[in-house]
């Protein structure tokens, strides 16, 4: 979020999302929703989007990805 080693944070995001979903590590859904904003910061805002609309699909009620794809 600091806007530094945005390619490490996408890297490592796209690695955890190969795992196997599991009760002991943190919900998906936010995964996507970091992606999407490194994403913004790097200014791929169609590639944002996408993610923003992935978490989404993970968790219909999620606000913060329903204000992300109005925004993007």
């Amino acid at each position: 979020m600091s806007g530094k080693n945005l390619d490490q944070g996408e890297e490592n995001l796209k690695k955890y999302l190969e795992v196997e979903p599991s009760d002991e590590r943190p919900s998906f859904v936010f995964a996507p929703m970091l992606l999407g904003h490194i994403y913004k910061m790097q200014e791929k805002k169609d590639l944002a989007k996408s993610e923003y609309e992935k978490a989404l699909e993970l968790d219909h009620e999620f606000e913060q990805a329903k204000k992300a794809v109005r925004e993007s």
